[in-house]
């Protein structure tokens, strides 16, 4: 049978939580360093950390745009076939057959804009991280 703990071990026991969240809030240098009270930091860790999804989302969208500015084409090659014939109409054997394969270029000043938009969401979603 065991010794219920004692409150010593008890406090021990907690410590290592309260150490996390010590921290947790020192990594967070934004509104949680700001808060008076106990209640303040962690409704500030909260909203911090209800950031992060949007904030990730961000990141993921500014590499998307720097990859795109960064490629040999504007947007993604195409390859399309196209077939036409006489089977409805006379039926006299008549066929022609397409392949089509698109690359669309850059346009003068599209990839510098692209590059800026990358940078725009960089700064903005660093900013939103601070919010």
């Amino acid at each position: 049978m065991r010794a219920p703990l004692s409150i010593s071990a008890r406090r021990v026991a907690a410590a290592p939580a309260v150490a996390w969240l010590a921290i947790a809030l020192l990594v967070f240098h934004g509104p949680a360093l700001k808060a008076a009270t106990l209640a303040e930091a962690v409704t500030a860790a909260l909203q911090v950390q209800q950031q992060e999804p949007r904030v990730g989302a961000l990141r993921q969208e500014q590499a998307a745009v720097d990859r795109q500015a960064s490629g040999l084409l504007a947007a993604d090659p195409a390859l399309r076939a196209k077939t036409l014939s006489d089977a409805l109409t006379g039926d006299d054997g008549a066929y022609e057959l397409e392949a089509m394969v698109d690359l669309p270029l850059w346009m003068p000043g599209q990839r510098a804009a692209g590059r800026t938009v990358a940078q725009a969401l960089d700064n903005y979603g660093s900013m939103a991280w601070h919010l």
